[in-house]
């Protein structure tokens, strides 16, 4: 069965099956086929695709028709080993197949100085360069589907690279890169492989004990802070990474890079060799200093101050810890309470009472919406103030509100007002509901007397 049948899983005839014939006209097999396309789920074995049409409509018939293909030759990959391609055509229709066809170009290749090494004593590598097109030098790089490993353009030398600087700059602190991203698993592995995983630990071992809102907030005698800004800075160890400027010759600039160990290191990994130096960790580096006190909205209003780290503020947010202490002083805050919605009111026992409804405000602190210490709006219930209900009468609908003595209102109920028949009659104008129309007759109606 063809590979297209297969899929489909239906019953399609193919050209190998005898013609029918017609009953009134003579036809072919193929008289009302219309080609819809190319059918190249398999590529080694195209077809066209028909579909019969009656009448102007499809019958559920389809035909595939072998098609012998083209390939023309196109060009060369753009990636070593530039390996030449030829692209299949059906009936001069360029297709989005292609196929290798052993064809090779004669470009020129060479050798250049590509990178130095990030391990002392910083060994020169050279990478093959093909002249693509014969025009631009292409860096040459290894190609998995020809199993070209990238080790047979890359190479060592026996030369080594100039270097003109070394130095460390800092990384992160604890659980965070300088800017103050939580470090992700690949970094920790990083801080694990070149044992600076310290600075974790430790910073883990300070939010228990001397980072804790308790230690921080403990005051002397003379109401100054027990933990100094010195014995916070010791507690919290920092990570350099090593950053090496160097270039290729002694002379002119080629090769010319500074680069970040811990940078290439999450990149490369272990398949490059490093300095045990690559990586240092060491405590008390970090500078320290807090945030302007601010007051919490909760009473009784206490300032508190957050920690900075490195010019990273320790608040809670963006995945940081916070860490925070407490100055000692208290805010004094104009505190009022605005409308926030009505609730039904509850007797002793819980139970609600009907048609009383207490107001809820919300409260506010110098004028800002206070919340609780989880974020939630801080609210006054009950606040000895109660609505009143009054109705809304309009065309089709009632409407229940209520309103308070400031002016806040809800609306409570929408009720639709009653459109189409009742049950019952009326005899000159009185309304009976026992009275049943039961017959209409040459413009009388018939009155049933209900029991």
């Amino acid at each position: 069965m063809n590979g297209l049948f297969k899929k489909l899983v239906v019953g399609v005839t193919s050209l190998t099956m005898a013609a029918s014939m017609g009953t009134a006209f003579a036809q072919t097999e193929m008289s009302n086929m219309v080609f819809a396309g190319y059918d190249t789920t398999d590529p080694l074995n195209p077809n066209k695709v028909y579909n019969e049409v009656v009448g102007g409509k499809y019958t559920n018939k389809q035909v595939l028709e072998p098609i012998a293909p083209e390939w023309v030759v196109e060009g060369y990959e753009g990636v070593y080993p530039y390996a030449g391609y030829s692209r299949m055509y059906l009936e001069g229709k360029r297709q989005d197949i292609t196929v290798y066809n052993q064809l090779s170009p004669q470009w020129e290749t060479r050798r250049k100085d590509y990178m130095w090494e990030m391990a002392y004593p910083y060994t020169i590598y050279e990478r093959q360069q093909t002249k693509v097109d014969n025009k631009t030098w292409q860096w040459d790089f290894g190609n998995p589907n020809f199993n070209i490993p990238d080790a047979a353009l890359l190479n060592s030398t026996h030369r080594e690279a100039v270097v003109l600087n070394t130095e460390w700059k800092n990384y992160g602190f604890g659980r965070y890169t300088s800017d103050g991203t939580r470090l992700t698993d690949e970094q920790i592995a990083m801080y694990s492989r070149f044992n600076v995983y310290t600075a974790v630990s430790e910073w883990d071992k300070a939010l228990a004990g001397i980072l804790s809102v308790d230690s921080l907030s403990d005051l002397d005698e003379n109401n100054r802070y027990k933990v100094s800004d010195v014995d916070i800075a010791n507690a919290i160890y920092a990570v350099d990474s090593k950053y090496i400027t160097a270039k290729f010759n002694p002379t002119g600039n080629d090769g010319l890079s500074t680069k970040n160990a811990a940078a290439e290191y999450l990149v490369y990994g272990d398949t490059w060799r490093w300095d045990n130096d690559s990586l240092i960790t060491e405590n008390g580096k970090v500078t320290i200093s807090w945030t302007a006190p601010d007051f919490e909205m909760a009473e009784p209003y206490k300032y508190y101050q957050y920690l900075i780290v490195n010019g990273v503020v320790m608040n809670g947010k963006n995945g940081k810890d916070e860490i925070l202490r407490y100055t000692g002083g208290k805010a004094s805050p104009k505190i009022t309470w605005k409308f926030a919605f009505f609730q039904n009111a509850l007797d002793e026992y819980g139970q609600i009472i009907e048609g009383v409804y207490e107001v809820v405000e919300r409260k506010y602190v110098d004028g800002v919406p206070a919340v609780d210490a989880h974020d939630n709006p801080i609210y006054r219930i009950p606040t000895g103030e109660y609505g009143n209900t009054y109705f809304v009468v309009k065309d089709k609908t009632i409407e229940y509100w209520v309103i308070d003595a400031a002016g806040n209102k809800t609306l409570l109920n929408v009720f639709d007002k009653f459109s189409g028949r009742i049950d019952g009659t009326v005899d000159d104008g009185v309304y009976d509901a026992n009275d049943l129309a039961d017959a209409y007759t040459n413009g009388i109606i018939y009155y049933t007397q209900a029991y």
